[in-house]
């Protein structure tokens, strides 16, 4: 059986094109981990492309993928296109460590070991894990039960000693309230029923002891409820900026952040002291404006006037309780309890 097929090889030999760019790199991968000579394996006179084209094939036909592309993520595992293969997902909800492809029944277990929690995936000779690393959560805190967003990170071990994958788990939802109001004409107590929910934001990091260049953080996509981040922002104060794509969609007909991401890979962040202690507060915040909040469910027939004092009201009633945030936590990583 084919382990990798269609666009996943495709995919996995675009990684290796950008984790190896020489052919003298790809050559030493292979001696120094897999002891394996590469033109013996290929011959000589080919492409790059087509040199590892032939890598992968020979690699698949003869049974030893799996070590192939785990040879590669070991000799390097900062590249984040090998990161997004190895680290790929069948759906949000399943997550698979593994290095290949796998079958559905093959599920994922979750096991505790040394007081590390590690996602395990059984290949058809071995296991392959990638460590959650052991971290204390300072704050969290979602407005409004969390209804409108929560989010949610994972600091995951890699081999370089000073380097960690950062992964994010965020949902978006909608949310009804029900508003006070006085009668401009009979100065009696009313009140109004909205629901809405949040066109864009952002997800901000504040960093202790940590660097994340915009160069190792990733965009993340949503395309089943049509939205993306694009990362931003200074190393130790990265930001990711959350917006609705171009193209409307069926399923999210209100034009709103919605639905999920399931443990996506930010990127990788560098802690700059290794002996110290890293902490990561994530926020993730609004303006409290037209641009950022959308009544869902408006009447067509209802009055302009009356649209715009039923936004404006909204607006005027939450913007004391989100003009900071709407969703905040913070972890802290001692490599002393991880070691």
């Amino acid at each position: 059986m084919d382990l990798v097929a269609g666009q996943r090889r495709k995919k996995l030999q675009e990684a290796f094109i950008d984790a190896f760019p020489q052919e003298s790199l790809l050559e030493q991968m292979l001696l120094f981990e897999l002891d394996k000579k590469l033109k013996v394996i290929v011959g000589s006179g080919n492409n790059l492309g087509e040199i590892i084209f032939i890598l992968i094939q020979k690699a698949e036909s003869e049974g030893w993928l799996t070590d192939l592309i785990r040879a590669a993520h070991t000799s390097n595992p900062g590249n984040l296109k090998l990161q997004d293969f190895v680290l790929d997902k069948v759906d949000d909800s399943q997550r698979y460590e593994n290095f290949t492809e796998v079958k559905l029944s093959q599920a994922e277990q979750e096991v505790t070991c040394a007081n590390q929690k590690t996602f395990v995936v059984n290949t058809s000779s071995k296991n392959y894990s990638i460590p959650l690393l052991k971290s204390i959560k300072l704050i969290e805190e979602h407005k409004y039960d969390g209804k409108l967003a929560v989010i949610e990170i994972g600091i995951y071990k890699l081999n370089y000693f000073n380097k960690m994958n950062i992964e994010l788990t965020i949902s978006f939802g909608n949310l009804e309230l029900t508003i006070p109001k006085i009668n401009k004409f009979t100065f009696k107590k009313e009140s109004i029923d909205v629901k809405f929910g949040i066109k864009s934001g952002e997800l901000c990091f504040d960093l202790k002891n940590g660097s994340m260049p915009l160069s190792e953080r990733r965009q993340l996509l949503n395309q089943d409820d049509n939205w993306r981040a694009m990362p931003v922002g200074a190393s130790e104060a990265p930001v990711w900026q959350f917006e609705l794509n171009n193209e409307s969609t069926i399923r999210n007909e209100s034009r709103i952040l919605y639905g999920c991401l399931q443990k996506k890979l930010l990127g990788i962040l560098e802690l700059l002291e290794v002996s110290n202690c890293c902490e990561i507060e994530a926020v993730f915040k609004i303006s409290v404006n037209r641009n950022c909040i959308e009544i869902i469910g408006l009447d067509d027939g209802e009055k302009k006037k009356q649209k715009e004092t039923k936004i404006g009201l909204l607006l005027r009633y939450l913007k004391p309780e989100l003009e900071n945030y709407i969703s905040k936590v913070a972890v802290r990583y001692d490599p002393a309890d991880n070691s």
